[in-house]
């Protein structure tokens, strides 16, 4: 039965839905002018929506977490774990590009060609960790905790590396099978998680999804398997743009992480000189920085928008390229942490943001989708770096002959950083969107019958929005 409600509530709840509703593109000559005339004004958030929070809310980004139960603690903590074991999985092959590269009898540049192919394989059928993992955590996450959680999701990526770095200290350099006895001990946890993932039942989310799903499938039984639902043909014509904007920003993204960090431990080791226990304190205090980067920039893209968020953390990133690439003391390490958490700040804030641009049915699949499809694209990114590095031979201070892999790195991923930065610019932003499946319902339709009453069940959603905002 509906209740009644204020018309000021009333309208305050169909403002914010619609707000987020997502139409499909207009390619006119007027649109596109529209459109490209706010992408500065965008960036901001306005004072009204700034005047929700107080400053404690601000400052502090675990505030917002009071608002997690247990259950959305278990669902967050299985998708970090798995996002992090699988940075573990795939950093501990960068890590080791020398020593593969002297057991194999190849060179580097072989070596991360091999990775290229892998991760094609995992873009083929569209398919990989990140989507689910992004999906499990955030669904049934409370609106407000969203961008930290964001934040801390993302940093399950850099907590990989700092393990990998550790583990490869610890096993790589004291066992006599070398490398290989650390890629035996990283392929155990895994089970575990999958243990873990097959004690928890589907999130609220996406049984709610999947009722409604079945719902109309009833609705409509003739419908043969293969034919695309109206909902499906629904997405695609109004997503499509989106979907395509959103491989580009991934390529850019995938190319500023996997340049700025899979070559560095072998500018460390081969061009540098440093020891392996010197060379493993850079990596690890650069992947603190990204902790706290990821951290500090998730919580605040709340505030101060998604896409000015990167931007700030893309120009912060560009101001650290020259002291990351070139000093030779400890000084170095100021570097790579600022670097790292730059890059990974900036980072922080694509699971949110992935997630408010997808449709909501689709999330997963558009998740993992476009970052797969962007990491397919920047695959060669250390090939690219190690193949032109060749080009740039130099003289260790012992010297050997080396690579002038300073200068490479430093040359790409500026270019990156300039890349993200104007796709970024351009790009759409949903802050605050919601996940259920009828976000895009344009409320108005609805109410046109009866001004006096509104269904409250019908727009919990935006309730809970306005009470955690």
């Amino acid at each position: 039965m509906p209740r009644s409600l204020s018309s000021s509530v009333q309208s305050e709840l169909i403002r914010n839905h619609n707000h987020s509703a997502v139409k499909p593109p207009s390619l006119t000559s007027r649109s596109l002018k529209k459109y490209l005339s706010t992408r500065f004004s965008s960036l901001f958030v306005s004072k009204e929506e700034r005047s929700q929070y107080t400053w404690g809310e601000m400052l502090n980004p675990f505030g917002e977490l009071k608002h997690m139960t247990l259950k959305n603690w278990n669902y967050f903590l299985m998708g970090f774990a798995a996002w992090t074991w699988d940075s573990v999985d795939y950093v501990a092959v960068n890590l080791n590009t020398g020593n593969l590269a002297r057991d194999l009898h190849v060179s580097v540049k072989d070596i991360t060609w091999g990775i290229t192919p892998f991760v094609h394989f995992l873009a083929s059928p569209w398919v990989a960790c990140f989507g689910f993992s992004l999906a499990t955590s955030l669904d049934d996450s409370p609106v407000a905790c969203r961008g930290v959680l964001s934040g801390i999701f993302q940093q399950g990526y850099s907590f990989g590396y700092i393990l990998v770095v550790i583990f490869n200290r610890a096993i790589t350099y004291n066992s006599p099978f070398g490398w290989r006895a650390l890629f035996w001990f990283s392929a155990c946890p895994p089970v575990l998680l999958i243990i873990w993932r097959l004690c928890l039942p589907e999130t609220d989310t996406y049984r709610r999804q999947r009722a409604d799903a079945q719902a109309k499938r009833k609705l409509n039984p003739d419908r043969k398997w293969f034919r695309l639902s109206d909902d499906t043909k629904y997405v695609f014509r109004t997503y499509w743009l989106t979907l395509i904007y959103l491989v580009l920003l991934m390529s850019g993204f995938t190319f500023m992480s996997h340049g700025s960090q899979d070559l560095y431990p072998t500018l460390l080791s081969k061009q540098l000189e440093f020891s392996p226990d010197r060379s493993t304190v850079t990596n690890c205090v650069a992947y603190l920085g990204a902790i706290l980067g990821g951290i500090v920039c998730g919580h605040a893209s709340t505030f101060i928008g998604r896409r000015l968020t990167i931007i700030i953390a893309v120009i912060l990133g560009g101001a650290m390229i020259y002291p990351w690439a070139y000093l030779r003391s400890s000084a170095i390490n100021a570097g790579a942490f600022f670097m790292q958490a730059a890059v990974q700040g900036a980072w922080a804030v694509i699971p949110i943001h992935l997630s408010e641009l997808s449709p909501p049915a689709y999330r997963s699949l558009a998740t993992g989708l476009t970052y797969q499809l962007g990491n397919m694209v920047s695959s060669a990114s250390s090939t690219i770096e190690s193949t032109i590095g060749e080009r740039f031979p130099i003289t260790t201070a012992s010297g050997e002959p080396g690579f002038d892999y300073s200068k490479v790195m430093s040359l790409f991923i500026a270019c990156v950083f300039g890349y993200v930065l104007l796709v970024t610019f351009l790009g759409p932003e949903n802050r605050n969107a919601d996940f259920d499946v009828d976000r895009d319902t344009i409320y108005e339709e609805e109410i046109n019958e009866n001004e006096e009453e509104v269904d409250v069940e019908s727009i919990k959603p935006e309730e809970e929005f306005i009470e955690h905002s």
